[in-house]
């Protein structure tokens, strides 16, 4: 895959994790999430494949530690809409620890 690809890529589901925050209204990751997808996109908003590296450090001080967005998940009284957007989040979460890498 070229630079320009894993960028479009991380670019593609970082914006698909934050349509799904927004849809759960969650307030803090999406901030970050949206600070992850601006390293990706150039002052005219089109893709920025020179900020894969911060976004992907990004993306990793995210998920390493406790209380990290790794063990982010939704709480909701419809059981069954939990689980299913819980697994929406992992997929996700799954899809881009891909194209980040190590």
């Amino acid at each position: 895959m070229t630079p320009s690809e894993k960028a479009q890529q991380a670019h593609d589901l970082l914006m698909q994790m934050l349509l799904l925050l927004d849809s759960q209204k969650e307030t803090t990751w999406r901030a970050r999430i949206a600070g992850l997808i601006a390293e990706l996109e150039g002052e005219d908003g089109k893709l920025f494949p020179a900020g894969f590296e911060r976004a992907r450090s990004g993306y990793k001080t995210m998920t390493r530690g406790a209380r990290n967005f790794g063990e982010y998940a939704v709480w909701l009284d419809d059981k069954s809409e939990q689980k299913r957007i819980n697994q929406i989040i992992e997929d996700l979460q799954a899809k881009l620890w891909a194209v980040f890498g190590p």
